[in-house]
């Protein structure tokens, strides 16, 4: 699967370690830039909120029992896409969720993948 030319940053924001490793394993694997991963509500949004030309961010709605729509509205603001991985659904997460992206746990790497080639536009890898 061929990436963009430019390096893309996706933001892990995950607060189950195994997980987290996992995700950040897969998309250094694919060629990403990782930022973080972090697994609070408050550290998220400090990178969010510092970090420069973040194209996109794998979010777990659920960061340590705390809803984490707050990251997603911050990521909402900013402009950067968002996909949440889960365990779940969309019915259960309710409305603030309703136009993200959504991976059920556990996560297929291939799914992973297909999702951010989708969020993350491929002219910003164009010179």
């Amino acid at each position: 699967m061929k990436r963009p030319t430019s390096i893309p940053s996706v933001l892990i924001v995950e607060d189950e370690y195994p997980i987290a490793l996992a995700i950040k394993s897969t998309l250094s694997d694919a060629g990403y830039r990782i930022v973080g991963p972090v697994g609070t509500i408050p550290a998220a949004i400090a990178l969010i909120s510092t970090t420069e030309n973040l194209n996109a961010a794998v979010l777990d709605p659920n960061l340590r029992g705390e809803i984490a729509s707050e990251v997603a509205q911050s990521l909402t603001d900013r402009d950067i896409p968002f996909v949440l991985v889960s365990g779940y659904s969309r019915h259960e997460l309710g409305s603030w969720a309703s136009n993200a992206e959504l991976i059920e746990k556990p996560i297929l790497d291939d799914r992973l993948l297909d999702c951010l080639d989708r969020l993350i536009p491929r002219r910003q890898g164009a010179v």
